[in-house]
């Protein structure tokens, strides 16, 4: 039995159901992310894994993995996934346009990358502040500088369950794109040379390639011979061949 699923999210869907219960898989798959230092994954007891969960006023995410600990040493890690494609319809996406967008401050252009990373951080940054006055009649109103808009995490009890995962983890903000692996360092090595305070550290990128390589390995195909499918399915979809 073949089952398919559209874009971004399908291959998603199909990669984590496919990781499964796995803790060294999804370990590998996240040291493929490559994630700069101080970032070390060390040793995982377990993951949880949220798809396509909604924050309310902060956005939902396409996927965010919490990497757990058995001991005190290690804090917890979140990892804030956001997917992008490039479409059938479009001939290239590029990663710095995506930047040029964001950097408008236009509140409108709320599917931007990097507006939708960056309200994961907001939520991060005010997680003692929200979680204050979750349960207050009058929420805490997070005002966001970057766009001049206000947010709040609202009353639902399914938002606030992950609210209450993340919010004592250390987090890490991941785009998942379709630009090559070059493209990301030149684009990465740009920013990192200006003076500019909307991307940090904890912004990272992968690229769609990276992970249907690391599906495809010898020793993952089996495991991953769905994924694969849905990569050949959304051909065109997810980046081009060509890059």
């Amino acid at each position: 039995m073949a089952i398919y699923g559209y874009s971004e999210r399908g291959i998603i869907n199909s990669l984590i159901f496919a990781i499964g219960d796995n803790v060294q898989l999804m370990t590998d798959f996240i040291n493929s992310i490559n994630i700069l230092k101080p970032f070390d994954i060390g040793v995982p007891e377990s993951y949880d894994v949220l798809l396509e969960q909604s924050f309310s006023r902060f956005g939902s995410a396409d996927l965010v993995i919490i990497i757990k600990y058995n001991n005190s040493l290690q804090t917890n890690k979140v990892l804030f996934i956001e997917g992008k494609v490039k479409t059938s319809q479009k001939t290239y996406w590029n990663l710095e346009n995506q930047y040029k967008e964001f950097e408008k401050r236009d509140s409108t252009n709320s599917s931007n990358l990097f507006f939708q990373l960056h309200l994961k951080k907001l939520l991060i940054e005010n997680t003692q502040e929200i979680e204050n006055t979750i349960h207050s009649k009058e929420q805490v109103v997070i005002n966001e500088l970057w766009y001049q808009t206000k947010r709040k995490i609202g009353k639902n009890t399914i938002v606030e369950k992950a609210f209450n995962m993340v919010k004592v983890c250390e987090a890490y903000y991941i785009g998942l794109i379709p630009s090559s692996t070059k493209d990301i360092t030149t684009f990465t090595n740009k920013i990192n040379n200006k003076d500019n305070d909307a991307i940090e550290h904890n912004i990272h990128f992968l690229s769609w390639h990276t992970v249907k390589n690391f599906c495809d390995k010898q020793k993952h195909k089996r495991v991953f011979e769905n994924v694969i499918l849905n990569f050949e399915y959304n051909e065109n979809q997810i980046f081009n061949e060509f890059i």
